[in-house]
């Protein structure tokens, strides 16, 4: 009898999960017109990100001849912008006083890149000063690059604010001299700059947007500007262009915005992706603080007590981010991705070599259209295909567990008795 009650409740189990579990697919597969043995580029196409497991894991290479495939591995250049810009600090050698303020002599260890931006960094608080740079390559001969040229520190309880960079056009020195036009001693602590070399596979695609549209509010004392990109991309950073000619100073931040389904519908979900100062001196070059997808975007800012900001364009800088693999071998080379139940990239041995691979010369290859794959589905035919039928079935095995067990017990009371 047990055996019987057993075999019942298994061959339920068995019913219950007859759909069983689908086998992992892959969505979408491009042709690469791969050359062979040759390392080979492709540029990931801007529709394929939103497609993809948002850190690209889901992405494979396989190399298809007659009915063999075989899985080829590859890097990803750039993978969410790998930054190639270091900060390096100038030997502060000379600091001396004259007539027209106070002059600092910098010197760089070599000249062998340009720059175009030196951070200063003062210890005073609360100044508005303005610099003369110049710069040289044995001291002697000083050529000027920037003139006049605003720097500014507000330290009080509401504000927290300082603008110490010197931007200009690339230039190639070894001395830099700066006159701080100011009666009062500078305190400079140090002087950075970034070395403008950046890796040659380290690309980025600007995105010029001006269809939007700025909704005021007063109460809120707030401007909201709401855009878009065509597709979902890496972002890298934000450039907000402002007509405004007088000086302004404003708290502005940019979120990032995801559709989301619950009961109640479709909602819009918000995430903070970059924040920062719009400054009339270094308008607002803000950069993204977390990896991140985005195709919808919103800005907001903080007006104050001010009047709102006529805001006339706003650039989106992402990444571009391609592929680099070799074909060693004949055979079509096929590009898969869409499983975005896959997490964890490949480890593949060339990803030690990554170094030497970006020194390799690469052709440049195309990717065929976007093709859907069909998805086989090799699962058995379910037996049950609405609730009724597990409803019912339910029903069959309690009445079936209830008749044994009734039997059990009425046996068991009449062996009791006798």
């Amino acid at each position: 009898m047990k055996r019987i009650i057993k075999s019942i409740i298994f061959g339920g189990f068995i019913l219950l999960f007859a759909n069983g579990t689908a086998q992992t697919k892959i969505s979408y597969k491009r042709k690469i017109n791969a050359k062979q043995n040759s390392w080979n580029y492709f540029r990931i196409p801007d529709n394929l990100y939103e497609k993809a497991e948002p850190s690209l894991a889901d992405l494979r290479i396989y190399r298809i001849r007659q009915k063999d495939s075989l899985e080829v591995p590859y890097l990803i250049s750039g993978i969410w912008g790998t930054e190639a810009q270091t900060d390096e600090y100038f030997e502060i050698l000379n600091k001396t006083k004259t007539d027209k303020g106070y002059y600092f002599t910098l010197q760089r260890e070599d000249n062998q890149s340009e720059i175009s931006e030196i951070n200063l960094s003062f210890d005073n608080k609360n100044f508005d000063w303005r610099i003369d740079l110049e710069g040289s390559n044995d001291q002697k001969e000083w050529f000027g690059i920037l003139e006049n040229y605003r720097v500014l520190s507000i330290q009080n309880s509401k504000t927290d604010f300082s603008f110490e960079n010197l931007i200009f056009e690339k230039t190639r020195y070894k001395y830099y001299r700066i006159l701080v036009k100011t009666n009062e001693k500078p305190l400079l602590s140090e002087a950075a700059f970034q070395n403008d070399d950046v890796l040659k596979y380290q690309k980025f695609n600007v995105h010029k947007i001006q269809n939007f549209k700025v909704k005021n509010d007063k109460k809120s004392k707030t401007s909201t500007a709401v855009f878009s990109l065509k597709n979902s991309l890496p972002i890298h950073s934000f450039r907000i262009k402002v007509e405004n000619k007088n000086d302004f100073y404003r708290p502005i931040s940019i979120y990032a915005i995801d559709t989301i389904a619950t009961e109640k519908g479709k909602l819009a979900e918000y995430s903070g992706i970059a924040d920062g100062t719009l400054s009339s001196l270094k308008g607002a070059d803000l950069k993204s603080y977390k990896e991140v997808l985005a195709k919808q975007m919103m800005i907001v800012i903080d007006n104050g007590d001010n009047p709102p900001l006529k805001i006339s364009e706003i650039e989106v800088k992402t990444y571009e981010n391609g592929i680099v693999f070799k074909a060693e071998k004949s055979g079509d080379y096929i590009l898969t991705y869409g499983n975005q139940q896959i997490i964890d990239r490949p480890n593949y041995d060339i990803e030690t070599f990554e170094e030497k691979i970006s020194r390799e010369k690469k052709d440049t290859v195309s990717l065929s259209n976007e093709m859907i794959v069909k998805q086989a589905d090799n699962r058995s035919k379910p037996l049950m295909e609405s609730d009724y039928w597990l409803s019912g079935i339910m029903i069959v095995l309690i009445l079936f567990l209830g008749y044994f067990s009734y039997k059990m017990i009425a046996k068991k009371s009449e062996s009791e008795e006798n």
